[in-house]
């Protein structure tokens, strides 16, 4: 992109420039057999820290959506035999009061009477 520039001596020059935003991708594009052997470890240094990051944005969202279902699947699982479970409990219940049926019945049945 070129943009127009005030120089020190007062002059407007033309110059390549890009974006800010951009700024750390370009830097991240160097090739570190092209540059000094005195700044060589530190432009390894930012790519493998580029490295590092981008993966852990990227990799880590992903990281984060798996154990958030691995919790979704565990509560559901969870659910499912408490369900089971209420429902046997349901069963037992009108078994229960089945009986306390039958045994009102006979208790009514076998009273005695005067007349």
């Amino acid at each position: 992109m070129l943009s127009v520039t005030t120089g020190a001596d007062g002059k407007s020059y033309e110059m390549v420039t890009i974006p800010l935003k951009y700024v750390f991708g370009w830097l991240f594009r160097i090739d570190s057999r092209n540059v000094k052997e005195e700044v060589r470890e530190n432009v390894l240094k930012y790519q493998t820290e580029c490295y590092e990051v981008l993966y852990n944005r990227f990799f880590g969202s992903i990281k984060k959506q798996i154990e958030t279902n691995e919790m979704e699947i565990a509560i559901l699982e969870q659910i499912n035999k408490l369900n089971e479970q209420k429902s046997k409990v349901a069963v037992l219940i009108r078994d229960k009061k089945s009986d306390l049926e039958t045994v009102r019945k006979q208790r009514l049945d076998n009273q005695l009477t005067l007349f």
